[in-house]
């Protein structure tokens, strides 16, 4: 059914969109999304960051007051770069406080006013209008990604700190082994600044190390990944998932509605099929799937769930896209279905070397039909027609050289029996042996059918002198002789037979006289083809020998033709 057809290219349509947005699943069940920690956790974590930013408090005053009270330009900058330092840190230790305090929340999203985070701009520009709608999709990428990116990061940066503190662990070691006592007074006042100074640093390193750590356990997950997978799942199912359950089932019953009145007028149609009804179906083509993407749109962006809408838009705006190129296609196969292609319905066209009516073409397949092959039937997309040609049928059209039942001659003159003719095979017995012949090759090599008359002949020579100046009376001495002695020894072949015809037909080379001897059988009659061929060639010696004449040769000589039914 054509309707049928439809409906399930625009329900795969529909599938496909739904399908890609069913891929926002992996937003909730992404490894990547961090688990709140544990109260006690979180107590443990605002004890230390509170001891490192009392600690840098105190280190702020301090170096504030050193800087005020230094002279040196050169050791003054340093104390400056210490404090900008210890600023930086103290205001990341704060943040992570608020953040901690307040159960892991994005603080940063609060720095901008409301007003100030949605305006847009007045002027329309498509561009900043596609990335707008395409911004919460790639956002909520970016949320899911954002994780493991400052998980990795974390990770390097706590690397690099192990590192420094590795190799400031060596100096400070190698510095603890000098020998303090033997050196100048001002060497040991130098010494003494350089040791308070990598001790400072070795203090802030271990700092910035305390910092990564409970960053990075902030966003490691705790949870293992069938308990997160599950948490996801639950948590897609009851909102995403559920808007595109809705989504699925209204457009689903909205396809059903549309071929249910689609079946009740084609039942109307019958089997005539016209060009107002091509029309129809090609509007409810277009009407049905504009109204598929316009519905899932509108459920999408009622929901407030600007991803999937933002999704559903962007799979829109691809399959536009990479379908421009095939418009043209779509030109023709409009043509071929509005009937008015190179090939149109009700004529005859060949197809696989056989010939073929244009029973039906529909909205996307067409139907080819030869009314004496069994299982005659084959279904080819609309774009097979492209490539063919028809022409009107006739009314003494002929689909297929035999039909069931019929005896056919092949080339290497043995006779078969048709049994079953597909279109692919035609399967032949005779005496018990069976054999396959392609459908095509069928057609191809003449195969002659003998079902429905034929004609077998011989050729009788004489010798010219015994029939000289007498051929008249010869031709009339065979032909009587041989009616009369068919008649009497094969009465059935002699029922079946037209007419006999005798006929003088040339001096040969060696000097004798050559005549032509034919039976035209009717329908039916290819039992007697060979039997008739013997009856006949007796009957010629007969009549030699009565008449005396001298007989050179008897030749089979059988022209067997197919003839009008």
């Amino acid at each position: 059914m054509p309707q049928r057809n439809m409906l399930s290219k625009q329900f795969a349509l529909f599938s496909l969109l739904i399908t890609l947005l069913c891929s926002s699943l992996s937003f909730a069940v992404d490894p990547a999304v961090a688990v709140a920690p544990s109260q006690e956790n979180v107590t443990d974590q605002l004890i230390t960051i509170s001891n490192d930013i009392k600690e840098l408090q105190a280190k702020r005053t301090s170096l504030s007051t050193e800087i005020k009270k230094e002279d040196d330009e050169a050791h003054k900058k340093e104390l400056e770069d210490s404090l900008k330092r210890a600023n930086a840190q103290l205001k990341e230790y704060t943040e992570l406080f608020e953040k901690i305090s307040l159960g892991g929340i994005d603080t940063s999203r609060f720095d901008t006013p409301a007003k100030q985070a949605i305006q847009q701009v007045d002027d329309y520009n498509w561009q900043k209008e596609l990335i707008q709608i395409a911004q919460p999709v790639f956002a909520e990428m970016k949320k899911i990604t954002d994780a493991p990116r400052k998980r990795d990061l974390l990770r390097l940066e706590q690397k690099e700190i192990d590192d420094r503190l590795a190799q400031l662990n060596k100096g400070l070691e190698t510095l603890e082994q000098i020998k303090v006592s033997e050196l100048p007074d001002n060497a040991k006042k130098n010494l003494k600044d350089i040791q308070d100074t990598w001790n400072n640093l070795h203090k802030e390193l271990e700092r910035e190390r305390r910092l990564t750590v409970i960053k990075l356990d902030e966003l490691t997950v705790k949870e293992d990944f069938t308990t997160r997978l599950t948490k996801g799942a639950w948590g897609f199912a009851k909102g995403r998932g559920l808007l595109l359950l809705i989504t699925i089932a209204a457009v689903s019953l909205l396809l059903y509605g549309f071929n249910r009145l689609l079946v009740l007028l084609e039942s109307r149609e019958k089997n005539k099929i016209s060009i107002r009804w091509r029309i129809f179906m090609l509007l409810y083509q277009i009407i049905t799937t504009l109204v598929v993407v316009i519905i899932t749109l509108a459920i999408l962006y009622s929901s407030g769930d600007m991803v999937l809408f933002g999704i559903a838009i962007l799979i829109i705006l691809a399959f536009l896209v990479t379908s421009r190129n095939s418009i043209p296609k779509y030109f023709i196969k409009t043509r071929i279905f509005l009937n008015m292609g190179q090939a149109r319905e009700g004529e005859r066209v060949i197809y696989n070397d056989l010939p073929w009516k244009v029973s039906r073409i529909n909205l996307y397949n067409t139907y080819l039909v030869n009314p004496l092959l069994e299982n005659g039937t084959v279904r080819l997309t609309i774009d097979h027609l492209n490539t063919m040609i028809s022409r009107p049928v006739k009314m003494d059209e002929t689909w297929f050289p035999t039909v069931v039942n019929d005896v056919v001659l092949l080339p290497n003159g043995t006779a078969y029996k048709v049994m079953r003719q597909t279109p692919e095979y035609v399967y032949l017995t005779a005496s018990g042996t069976e054999l396959i012949y392609p459908s095509k090759d069928f057609i191809k090599d003449k195969i002659v059918n003998i079902t429905y008359g034929y004609s077998t002949s011989t050729e009788l020579a004489v010798c010219y002198g015994t029939v000289k100046n007498n051929i008249e009376h010869a031709i009339e001495a065979l032909k009587e002789g041989l009616t009369e002695f068919i008649q009497r020894e094969n009465p059935e072949a002699f029922k079946s037979m037209k007419t006999l015809t005798v006929d003088f037909s040339r001096v040969n080379e060696s000097g004798s006289a050559v005549f032509m001897i034919s039976a035209a059988m009717g329908s039916y009659a290819t039992d007697h083809r060979l039997p008739l061929l013997r009856t006949i060639q007796r009957g010629c010696m007969g009549i030699a020998e009565q008449n005396h004449w001298d007989i050179v040769t008897l030749t089979k000589y059988i022209i067997e033709q197919e003839t009008p039914k």
